[in-house]
């Protein structure tokens, strides 16, 4: 459990209405799961530095793989908001090293890969959500554990369908563009 006490304290006025209307719950017993959860909170009212501040203040204590890269998703949520692509990039990245089962870190990194005309590591996105979604398939089909945390299933629906047609669009490009 962690507290948020000393965190709390630390905010002007403003930030720490916000940080309680985010639902921040016993601020002296909290899950590092409280922590992203507050932040997405308040990435969805649009207080994103006030949630870059609090997962600052709560990275140190994730310890698991899956707790590690949802900060690291919270952190590229508010990147993007804040229209600091780089670091956006740097988190969804690091998310997907972590083996992250959400959609957005995917999906981001094609989203701003393709506008940044970046065709190779696009395309190596679109590949590693074709391939998870491949692998899942043929676990369901043998009725083995699915790749997800905790033995959880992938459910991504018709996303490794959208990563295939941007996948395809990026050849395409590619072709006219003589690569």
């Amino acid at each position: 459990m962690v507290s948020l006490v000393g965190f709390y304290n630390s905010l002007k006025r403003e930030e720490r209405n916000w940080f309680y209307s985010a639902g921040f719950g016993d601020m002296n017993r909290c899950r590092v799961s409280d922590i992203t959860g507050i932040a997405g909170n308040l990435n969805f009212n649009k207080h994103y530095e006030t949630a870059l501040k609090l997962l600052d203040y709560g990275f140190e204590y994730a310890k698991t793989g899956e707790e590690i890269a949802q900060f690291h998703v919270g952190y590229a949520l508010n990147y993007e908001k804040l229209k600091h692509i780089e670091k956006c990039n740097y988190h969804c990245e690091e998310a997907v090293k972590l083996k992250h089962t959400g959609t957005y870190t995917y999906k981001r990194l094609i989203i701003n890969y393709t506008k940044a005309k970046d065709w190779e590591n696009a395309l190596r996105i679109c590949n590693i959500v074709i391939e998870k979604a491949t692998k899942s398939d043929e676990l369901k089909k043998a009725n083995k554990p699915n790749i997800g945390y905790m033995k959880t299933p992938l459910n991504w629906g018709d996303f490794p369908e959208y990563a295939k047609r941007r996948k395809e669009f990026i050849l395409k490009k590619l072709k006219t563009e003589g690569q």
